[in-house]
């Protein structure tokens, strides 16, 4: 027989996980419906900057693989500390950070002629 703050805390890790399940599932949606976004919008650019593809790509990817940095900082401290609550911090910052390559993604689709925003939304589903 388990004492009932073990059973508690138990309760309490496996409810973090149900939440951040939730969470990646919901943001991993929301870079889905970014993606459907350039399929459905027309493209509306103007003229062709040579370097704004560049500038978008390098800072959608450094977002997307720089999100490793802070997971692995906060799951080391969490491990420290003993804090279950930093490793839920941790995924999410690496989650938000992943996504944040969609989101330069959709800006390359719109302000770029090329197709090389599908890179980034590949990246973004990719390091979840």
């Amino acid at each position: 027989m388990q004492p009932i703050n073990q059973d508690r805390s138990n309760l309490n890790i496996a409810g973090r996980y149900r939440t951040l399940l939730v969470i990646w599932f919901a943001i991993l949606t929301s870079v889905g419906v970014l993606f459907v976004l350039t399929l459905v919008m027309p493209r509306q650019t103007m003229n062709e900057n040579k370097l704004l593809p560049i500038i978008l790509g390098l800072a959608g990817g450094f977002a997307a693989v720089f999100s490793f940095v802070p997971k692995q900082k906060m799951l080391e401290r969490a491990a420290e500390l003993q804090q279950p609550r930093l490793v839920h911090t941790g995924y999410i910052m690496a989650f938000v950070l992943s996504e944040t390559a969609s989101i330069f993604g959709l800006l390359m689709y719109i302000l770029t002629p090329g197709r090389s925003y599908y890179v980034l939304f590949i990246l973004a589903a990719a390091l979840m």
